[in-house]
């Protein structure tokens, strides 16, 4: 919240923490004092014979009847009321202030183009590079296919969409290696047996961390799985 102080004198500053101080002083005295208990209308209350109408009736004038305030209650209603004297007086509207229009607003439409909707544009560049990288390498001509020209985030974010709320890091890792390494896929066999190489599996390891460190994918009790975050393009 931004507060703008009107110009204003050394002396006046110093009177209005004065001011403050004896205000902060009373309250403080104030808490220390036995509350008394406010009287109730004894008169009406002790009545020995009413019948249920009188006790109607009397009960409503009751509640009808000014709160007695205690002492506190007092210093701090007086507290509350100085501070707003002050603010009236030495704090100016923001729309008098020139170019407040940068930082006060309501309009929606100026909302949504200065503060933006993240998620959507993290999932359309991790989705479709290309949109933000005007690349041809990138450009699918089908939002389902997965290009192994595409960064390493963007494979493993396509692929995980395709997974429920676990995802098995070792079938993760599978079907990542599928992709950026296909050319030692030479049967279903060699397929579930096949080393891994170590600059795979790095990249493998920094894309999982990318996407954790984005919020779509956290750890899970069982170190083989993770948990799936976000659901929806």
């Amino acid at each position: 919240m931004c507060l703008i102080l009107e110009d204003h004198d050394g002396d006046e500053i110093q009177d209005v923490l004065a001011q403050l101080q004896e205000h902060l002083v009373k309250l403080e005295d104030a808490t220390t004092e036995v509350a008394e208990e406010p009287k109730l209308g004894g008169e009406l209350m002790l009545s020995e014979k009413m019948n249920r109408l009188q006790l109607k009736q009397k009960l409503r004038e009751l509640t009808r009847a000014p709160k007695q305030l205690s002492n506190y209650d007092k210093a701090r209603a007086a507290l509350i009321q100085y501070l707003q004297d002050v603010f009236d007086k030495y704090l100016r509207h923001p729309s008098s202030v020139p170019f407040y229009e940068l930082f006060f607003f309501n309009n929606l439409s100026i909302r949504q183009v200065l503060l933006g909707s993240h998620r959507s544009a993290i999932h359309t560049a991790l989705n479709n590079p290309s949109y933000y990288f005007h690349c041809d390498c990138c450009k699918l001509t089908d939002d389902g296919r997965i290009s192994a020209s595409m960064p390493d985030i963007s494979i493993l974010y396509k692929l995980h969409l395709e997974y429920g709320k676990l995802i098995n890091l070792y079938d993760w890792l599978q079907a990542f290696v599928t992709i950026v390494d296909p050319y030692i896929d030479s049967g279903e066999e060699d397929a579930e047996n096949r080393p891994v190489s170590p600059e795979v599996h790095a990249r493998f390891i920094q894309g999982v961390a990318d996407l954790e460190f984005l919020g779509f994918i956290k750890s899970y009790k069982r170190k083989t799985h993770v948990v799936r975050l976000t659901w929806g393009g």
